[in-house]
């Protein structure tokens, strides 16, 4: 009798493990959570018929729970200005699937050396990370800030 309960028990727990190992984990998109990208940086001004490519660029994106934040390393946004200055973008709301991550904001406030820099508010934000065939990651971007439209295009090898 004992002999009968411990191969029952036995074969519950194969059982058990059986089923559990072959559970798929549809939250593993095994995409980055932090990620260095190099690309370009395309700028028109929505007041001067103007535009403005900064290539190459360097971006670092950060994903954390449900938002992700965009740093625009040694951005410039004419030729006429004066510096390049690195300007974090927090904050944005994000979803993911297997194969990207999407996201959007409204109305973001970036800053510019910790404080804000309201001149280059982000008015409208749209992009995505995406898996290529190659493993390697693209960085698509459009977004208003302040009077600039600025589109990026990047890629990571991560």
């Amino acid at each position: 009798m004992m002999k009968n309960f411990f191969s029952v028990l036995m074969a519950i727990s194969l059982m058990a493990m059986c089923f559990n190992s072959c559970d798929s984990n549809d939250d593993d998109n095994n995409l980055p959570t932090q990620s260095l990208v190099s690309g370009t940086e395309f700028v028109g001004s929505t007041t001067i018929s103007s535009s403005y490519i900064q290539d190459p660029a360097t971006y670092k994106v950060d994903l954390k729970d449900k938002t992700l934040t965009l740093t625009l390393e040694k951005a410039q946004m004419s030729s006429a200005m004066p510096m390049q200055v690195d300007i974090v973008i927090p904050d944005i709301s994000y979803t993911m699937t297997k194969e990207n991550y999407t996201f959007s904001g409204e109305n973001i406030i970036p800053t510019y050396l910790g404080q804000p820099f309201s001149q280059y508010a982000i008015l409208s934000l749209n992009g995505s990370i995406t898996r290529m065939e190659d493993n390697s990651f693209q960085l698509s971007v459009n977004m208003v800030m302040g009077t600039y439209d600025v589109v990026i295009l990047g890629n990571s090898a991560y």
